[in-house]
């Protein structure tokens, strides 16, 4: 199902910096880069969010909320057009993807809100493991944006790099996007190899 969005709201930059200070210090979201990211970074009262994007437009930040939270919460930084895996360490709980925001220019931040994040866009993080909630398809439109959860379980383990194979390893990895997706657990209950993928 499409979401589609119309581009777009513009705030000045003084103001988009104090909401981000502020976002961070009221959502307490501890959001970490995916390359310091370590077998042994996730720990019982942390989770680890697979965060895939598919895009054909390039943008600054991702951000996303937590239910109840007043500002959204960089997710990642300096996405470009394509198919991007990136894992990022994160307090377990609900969340949903609420807009993200193009490079600044002058003293203008222009983002896009999803403004159906919270009923289309909603996804779980769990304690003690990696969390896969779908792909968010972005796609930019003459008149918006279509921007949805894709659920592509089977694709993402040809996507991984050696750490990330690493940690899923180690953890495990669950669906916990919208509606249920046994492939993982029917995938290693037929004890094949390790993922494979990328060197």
């Amino acid at each position: 199902m499409s979401i589609r969005f119309l581009i777009a709201n513009r705030v000045p930059l003084r103001n988009l910096i104090y909401f981000v200070v502020l976002a961070v210090v009221s959502a307490c979201v501890s959001v970490q880069d995916e390359t310091s990211v370590t077998p042994d970074s996730i720990g019982p009262k942390q989770g680890m969010l697979v965060l895939v994007i598919d895009t054909n437009t390039s943008f600054q930040r991702l951000k996303f909320k937590r239910p109840g939270d007043v500002f959204s919460t960089v997710a990642t930084m300096n996405v470009l057009q394509g198919r991007t895996v990136r894992f990022i360490s994160i307090p377990p709980g609900t969340y949903y993807w609420d807009r993200f925001e193009f490079a600044t220019l002058i003293n203008y931040a222009t983002y896009v809100n999803f403004t159906n994040g919270k009923s289309q866009l909603a996804f779980t993080v769990k304690p003690g493991t990696i969390s896969y909630p779908g792909d968010l398809y972005i796609q930019s439109h003459e008149d918006g944006y279509d921007v949805r959860l894709l659920d592509h379980a089977a694709m993402l383990l040809s996507d991984l790099n050696g750490q990330q194979r690493e940690l899923i390893r180690k953890y495990g990895i669950s669906y916990t996007g919208n509606g249920r997706d046994r492939f993982y657990s029917y995938y290693y209950s037929l004890k094949q190899p390790a993922p494979t993928g990328k060197k």
